[in-house]
């Protein structure tokens, strides 16, 4: 899903700025970057959600003793009055023994008027309508084994729910729009359905709409209403009476729809709108055709031959990373409506309208929910609190699809983009019993999710790592269902035979990424030159790790006269301490070159320098360390200098800063009282500081630095 508030040219200013503010560095040779950050478009619509609970509404506990196998939905469209009336036709089976009642996920401001069993037995229900559940008692009792077929016929306007509901719209020109997005939980705001990702089923669908309106639903359009894939030839009829008598009078036009692979009930859509089709067809590697229909405005048919003409390249490169397209014999395409984002309901995007600016501008945005047809529709998370593995994984497949179109420099420029470490203060997993509903769609299951999915693919090497992510989403139990990342875990770890636990354990459930202090300089150890190389993980202490280490598998390149040096460690310990053999002295330390890990901070010092003698300017051990109330930071200056003391915090920002006078050369100090420059305390944790001396005969300045714990 991509929502986003902006509007308008609003986008086109705010990608420019957003490009032109990008440091120089961010930027190599070869980097392509035309496309603005998706997330700038997505996540934002969160904030403007209508209505709807807080957080993900319980299962009712009846509702887990029944699967649903099917629901054939006839929907009736007025556009005047902005409402909807309509007819649900449920298939399920019992999961145990002893079932007794069929429980459906419904709003209270909708109504029903008429419920019924159709099979196995012919019999009107009473329903009770409450609490946005209607609870129908059966007739018998039921168990596995048995198929049933109950009929609810509704009707209301439909109010705007979670982050859109269905809603009916107007556009500039006067043009009604009706259209659905039901992620997370809001399908049950305008049709009655067991509302929960976890049970999939097959769709039929029948809309009726205004002459000159065009409906499109899910799956491959039919040229009738076609016959019920479970009701017996007996009871068919049963059915058309009742809808008969429901729709007889409806005038209009009737568009059916048919979705043969099971979907979850927040991807069944409807948009309705005066659409121009615009037609095209893809084969496959294999020789298989798939329809490609794009519905648009026909004031908007320029923009969407542009925009949309990479479709079908983009089609072919999912299936050469992602395997076969899941709805086979059906169609790939968008329908345009006026929320301004994107929904990726399986085999027709409901797409914003804002986004076609016939310069391709928001191919990231194609690409993205082309991708959810592989990540969250064919496997859906089946828990909101798993959301990464929908977003995660079609946020990776944008910087992928860069990769493969401009190269390595523009992935890592992607991924830089998506690295937002110093404001993520939550783990991956989210806690499902959070009371805000947007929390499950922070930037963080987009972005951090991505860089999971890519330090996956160092640790793993390219050929087992796109080895996973293609047969991943068609194992048997996962595709077509629902699944939580232990079993993406599993599946890793049988395809590839590695043990991967500590690696998603410290990436999912921990709070704070890696912040590491790199100490290095020339060493010489038995007459030959090294390098010693002193690293400390300086992050703070996490609600699920405590002070444990991240252990990390870390690229260094060493530059000199004599020669570079380019290797692999590992580390995993708070402190560590590496000597490496060198040709000769090196002149600067580079960490994680390639940018294969996510870091919160890195502070690289070299403490070497060749014009620097260590006996001019020598730091003291601060005392006490750890301090509570006041520390003495001392050092000694073997020349007269005028000196400056900053503090910083483990993110890299100064805290607190001295600028000293001009001193003969001696011992200095500070009494640091563990305030800002404010004067306000702070946290207890440790600090680094920084002594520059510059001495009155000019010169480059001497630098040192330390480390102090304060205490509370």
């Amino acid at each position: 899903m991509t929502p986003t508030r902006l509007t308008g040219i609003f986008p086109h200013i705010v990608a420019l700025c957003a490009w032109l503010a990008l440091p120089c560095a961010a930027l190599g040779v070869g980097d392509v970057d035309p496309y603005p950050d998706s997330w700038e478009y997505e996540g934002r619509g969160a904030i403007d959600a209508p209505r709807g609970p807080d957080k993900a509404p319980a299962t009712h506990p009846l509702q887990d003793r029944f699967d649903v196998l099917h629901y054939t939905n006839y929907l009736g469209l007025d556009f005047d009055a902005q409402s909807i009336q309509g007819a649900t036709l449920i298939t399920f089976t019992p999961l145990e023994d002893g079932v007794q009642d069929l429980v459906l996920d419904y709003v209270d401001d909708m109504s029903v008027t008429f419920t019924a069993l159709l099979e196995p037995t012919h019999v009107l229900l009473t329903a009770e309508h409450a609490d946005d559940l209607v609870q129908m008692p059966l007739p018998g009792t039921y168990g596995p084994g048995d198929t049933l077929t109950a009929i609810v016929v509704f009707e209301g306007t439909p109010q705007p729910y979670g982050l859109y509901g269905f809603q009916f719209s107007t556009r500039d020109d006067g043009t009604t729009v009706a259209a659905s997005l039901s992620e997370p939980w809001s399908a049950r705001s305008w049709w009655p359905c067991k509302d929960n990702q976890r049970d999939k089923a097959t769709f039929d669908a029948s809309i009726n709409v205004p002459e000159g309106i065009t409906a499109v639903s899910n799956g491959v359009e039919l040229a009738a209403a076609p016959e019920h894939p479970y009701l017996s030839a007996a009871a068919q009829p049963l059915a058309k009476a009742a809808l008969d008598a429901e729709f007889a009078d409806k005038s209009g036009t009737a568009t059916y729809w048919r979705c043969e692979r099971e979907i979850a009930t927040y991807h069944f859509s409807v948009a309705a709108s005066v659409y121009e089709r615009l037609d095209d067809v893809y084969v496959s590697a294999a020789g298989d055709s798939l329809q490609i229909t794009h519905w648009v405005f026909p004031d908007m048919v320029p923009q969407a031959e542009i925009d949309f003409a990479p479709v079908k390249d983009m089609l072919s490169w999912c299936e050469s990373m992602f395997g076969p397209y899941p709805f086979p014999g059906e169609k790939y395409g968008h329908t345009l409506f006026d929320w301004h984002g994107a929904m990726e309901h399986p085999t027709a995007v409901t797409y914003s309208s804002d986004y076609l600016t016939g310069d391709n501008l928001f191919d990231t945005i194609v690409l993205h929910e082309m991708a959810h047809h592989w990540f969250g529709d064919l496997v859906t998370c089946a828990e909101w609190s798993h959301i990464w593995l929908n977003e995660g994984f079609a946020t990776y497949a944008e910087g992928l699809w860069r990769e493969q179109k401009w190269g390595a420099n523009s992935l890592r420029t992607f991924m830089r983009q998506k690295n937002g470490s110093l404001w993520w203060e939550n783990p991956l997993i989210r806690d499902e019993d959070n009371s805000n509903a947007w929390h499950f769609f922070n930037a963080i299951v987009y972005h951090k999710g991505a860089w999971v999915l890519h330090m996956l693919r160092k640790e793993l090497g390219d050929q087992d790592f796109f080895d996973v992510l293609r047969h991943y989403p068609h194992q048997r139990g996962m595709s077509y269902e629902a699944a939580v990342t232990d079993d993406f875990i599993t599946f890793c770890e049988r395809r590839t035979g590695r043990e991967l636990s500590s690696f998603f354990d410290q990436w999912l459930y921990r709070s704070y990424c890696p912040q590491l202090a790199v100490e290095w300089e020339n060493v010489e150890i038995g007459g030959l030159p090294y390098v010693r190389i002193e690293i400390d993980q300086v992050q703070p202490d996490d609600p699920y790790a405590g002070n444990e280490p991240y252990m990390l598998n870390l690229e260094i390149v060493l530059e000199g006269e004599g020669g570079n040096v380019k290797t692999e460690v590992r580390v995993a310990r708070s402190s560590q301490t590496i000597q490496l053999p060198v040709p000769g002295p090196m002149e600067t330390l580079e960490l994680d070159p390639d940018g294969w890990l996510l870091f919160a901070e890195i502070e690289t010092t070299s403490v070497d320098h060749p014009q620097d003698d260590p006996l001019v300017l020598q730091l003291r051990d601060p005392a006490p360390n750890p301090f509570n109330g006041r520390g003495i930071i001392a050092w000694t200056s073997a020349r007269a200098s005028r000196d400056v003391l900053s503090v910083y915090d483990v993110r890299g920002r100064m805290v607190r800063d001295w600028r000293l006078p001009d001193a003969a050369a001696g011992e200095r100090s500070i009494d640091w009282d563990g305030s800002d420059r404010d004067g306000r305390q702070l946290a207890a944790g440790t600090y680094f500081y920084t002594v520059t001396s510059r001495s009155d005969g000019g010169g480059e300045p001497l630098r040192r630095t330390g480390k102090i714990t304060l205490t509370r």
